[in-house]
């Protein structure tokens, strides 16, 4: 039923991999796991495929075994096509993602000095910033306002850059600064009728005194919301605040 060949361990060993993945918070994200898919599709294949020969094997009756054949084979046959379809849904999807990176890191490379120091939540800005590289991104800063003001200082951090794309940010931030993120909690909050979009909106947070905001990017929806907000916002620090 499991592995009978190299290849098939191979297969395992891929979905190990991707499954370790996702079980870390701080790669739950499915692009890290699309490498896996062709190793899951497989091994359901070949499981479904020995299922089947095992309890065809048990049964003398061949019109039962025709009738159990044809759907395992069905399923076999369709799960790519339901996979490549779900792939090409995603893709079209994450083809708009991370589209202001690119002006932004211009920007800073144009408007900003060489060794300006920049907080960024997307790290690939720095292939447009660079030699403008940021001295930390999104998940590497503490998990309270208090704490990233105390860093933005004691970094010495003149600009700060905040977007919708990536999801390992502070939790304070999703809500505490433009442009702000729905997070999955939240979201199920407002599906479920916990919470309403308008509810939702009157949590967010003004920009603190600490950041002025020098140029903004793009423009998407707020999720579950009737608002609009820029996808990308450059922040200069205001020192003196902190």
């Amino acid at each position: 039923m499991f592995a009978k060949t190299d290849g098939e361990k191979l297969l395992w060993l891929t979905a190990g991999l991707g499954i370790g993945t996702m079980s870390v918070n701080a790669t739950k994200v499915i692009r890290y796991v699309v490498f896996t898919v062709p190793a899951f599709l497989t091994l359901a294949s070949i499981t479904l495929w020995r299922l089947s020969e095992q309890i065809s094997g048990q049964i003398p009756d061949k019109g039962v075994l025709e009738r159990i054949s044809a759907p395992v084979v069905l399923i076999v046959l369709l799960a790519p096509i339901f996979a490549l379809t779900y792939a090409d849904g995603v893709n079209r999807v994450s083809s708009h993602s991370f589209q202001e990176l690119e002006p932004a890191g211009e920007w800073i490379n144009q408007n900003t000095a060489e060794d300006a120091r920049i907080y960024a939540t997307s790290p690939q800005v720095r292939y447009w910033g660079y030699p403008r590289m940021p001295v930390a991104s999104a998940g590497r800063v503490p998990d309270n306002e208090t704490g990233f003001k105390q860093f933005l200082l004691e970094e010495n951090v003149s600009y700060v850059m905040i977007d919708i794309y990536e999801r390992t940010q502070p939790e304070w931030m999703n809500l505490g600064l433009p442009p702000y993120r729905i997070s999955g909690g939240t979201a199920r909050a407002i599906r479920s009728g916990r919470l309403s979009g308008q509810e939702v909106t009157g949590m967010f947070q003004p920009v603190p005194d600490y950041l002025s905001p020098l140029k903004t990017f793009g423009e998407t929806n707020i999720p579950l919301t009737r608002q609009t907000q820029p996808e990308l916002i450059i922040y200069g620090v205001n020192r003196t605040a902190l």
